[in-house]
């Protein structure tokens, strides 16, 4: 990992990873993905950072909260959805 990343806020490498993850297709459109504590659990961080890592990437598009459900990734196509990485 390079020195920058170390560096950086939690919630920018744990953005971060998602993004890479999300970029390699481990996850279909609308697939739902881990909970917000069991993330903040893997990655050995509180739940705030966490959140905050999710809302980087609900706000770039790449995943949806829907109450009861949980966080999704996002359904949209096109080149901005499939840029990413």
């Amino acid at each position: 990992m390079p020195a920058s990343s170390l560096s950086s806020p939690h919630y920018r490498r744990i953005a971060e990873s998602l993004r890479h993850n999300l970029a390699s297709g481990a996850l279909r459109p609308d697939d739902r993905m881990i909970s917000e504590c069991k993330l903040a659990e893997r990655e050995q961080v509180s739940l705030p950072t966490t959140l905050e890592a999710l809302r980087c990437l609900e706000a770039e598009g790449l995943i949806m909260a829907r109450s009861a459900l949980g966080l999704l990734r996002h359904s949209c196509t096109g080149s901005r959805f499939f840029a990413v990485g």
